[in-house]
């Protein structure tokens, strides 16, 4: 009879460490699951701000398109999307990673996915041009009000 109760109480006691086992298991895998979450909502969250981003510098590189500016006061005298972004290798990069130029020099934004938006030189470039835009906006509000990117 002692050696039913010993067994017995071992099985209790092996069935007792499988259910703790299976409750910390099941509390790993919500707490897994918890933090999963949280990064898809922070990835979203993400996304949001640089489609926006993206949204304003497309915005203004359209409104730029092929204008041509006569004789400003800072910038002088030319197409605009040269004048706003004088810098060669920057107009490259936004040419080969933002928008379309066609033969009459109009711009048309690109269609980027989430994907593109969170790489570190579509970011950069985005990043750029906005910081460019904001420059002209400064420091020469003729050219920014020419140019359709004034507010």
């Amino acid at each position: 009879m002692m050696l039913w109760n010993l067994i017995n109480t071992l099985l209790g006691l092996v069935a007792l460490a499988i259910a703790i086992w299976g409750v910390t298991a099941n509390v790993r895998q919500y707490n897994l699951a918890k933090r999963q979450d949280e990064e898809a909502k922070k990835q979203k969250e993400e996304d949001e701000e640089w489609s926006l981003r993206f949204g304003r510098a497309a915005k203004n590189l359209t409104n730029i398109g092929r204008r041509y500016m006569l004789g400003g006061k800072t910038y002088g005298q030319g197409f605009g999307f040269d004048l706003v972004f004088p810098d060669a290798e920057l107009r490259q990069r936004i040419e080969s990673l933002l928008i379309f130029r066609n033969s009459n020099r109009d711009i048309t934004s690109r269609s980027l996915p989430n994907e593109q938006l969170r790489l570190t030189h579509v970011r950069k470039a985005i990043t750029d041009v906005l910081d460019a835009i904001e420059k002209v906006k400064r420091d020469s509000p003729d050219l920014a009000g020419a140019m359709g990117i004034l507010h």
